[in-house]
């Protein structure tokens, strides 16, 4: 799970995907279609958008709020326990 440590950030919402979950606190990119989608390290096109701020299951489409760095210099935390 990723936290906000320092740094400005806001919360902006995106469109969600009916065929993948998504996990509170785990970075996400947007996909070809515009839909939000959890990174995979599978490709050199995987831009991290942010941070899940709600768990989204594969029967919910609705819009994710997702925590966007507003400045460069914003640091997260991870916790691995979780």
């Amino acid at each position: 799970m990723f936290i906000r440590h320092r740094g400005k950030t806001k919360i902006m919402y995106f469109k969600g995907d009916t065929a993948v979950q998504i996990r509170e606190g785990g970075l996400v990119m947007l996909t070809d279609s515009g839909t939000v989608s959890p990174c995979r390290n599978d490709s050199t096109n995987d831009k991290i958008i942010g941070v899940a701020r709600r768990s989204d299951t594969t029967t919910d489409s609705a819009l994710m709020p997702i925590e966007v760095a507003v400045e460069s210099a914003v640091e997260w935390l991870i916790d691995l326990d979780s």
